[in-house]
């Protein structure tokens, strides 16, 4: 069995397409974390259709940049389940998305 070392970069993912570095995921991370907290606002006011309007549309916004982090972290995470790092960032990508469901 060989490792991933040993596969050739043409059989791997390229993550890059996601983000070029950790540290561009953590980035847009923080920002996630920061704007995910705009969702406690529109509760209690849904019923008004231009508030509902401005819920979805921020809903729109903010999903794929949730969906892109969780992605990232996940499939970093599937290459080695033993590297802690990334079982990490995928729990906190994970969390994220349970906080905007």
């Amino acid at each position: 069995m060989k490792t991933r070392s040993q596969i050739q970069d043409k059989y791997k993912w390229n993550l890059a397409d996601l983000f070029t570095s950790d540290e561009a995921w953590q980035e847009q991370f923080n920002f996630a974390k920061e704007q995910i907290k705009t969702f406690s606002s529109f509760k209690g006011k849904l019923a008004d259709k231009t508030i509902l309007k401005d819920f979805f549309d921020f809903n729109h916004t903010l999903s794929p940049i949730l969906e892109r982090l969780y992605v990232y972290a996940k499939m970093n995470r599937d290459q080695d389940n033993g590297n802690n790092k990334y079982v990490s960032m995928c729990d906190k990508a994970y969390s994220l998305l349970t906080l905007s469901q």
